[in-house]
């Protein structure tokens, strides 16, 4: 079993979460659902939610 020490050094630090920043967004190449915000204010409250998310699934797995 990883520990999330391990899945934070293996996975999160290498994604480069501001790489596609103010460019659009190609809808038919991915799977995942997006949503374009105005500002950082409402990205935050998307990000906090979503991260809180994650650490939970992290903790069940």
């Amino acid at each position: 079993m990883n520990s999330v020490n391990d899945f934070y050094n293996d996975r999160l630090v290498k994604i480069n979460w501001f790489e596609h920043c103010g460019k659009p967004i190609d809808r038919s190449i991915s799977k995942n659902n997006f949503i374009a915000v105005k500002g950082w204010r409402e990205a935050e409250k998307g990000m906090n939610f979503s991260w809180d998310n994650m650490k939970l699934n992290v903790r069940n797995d």
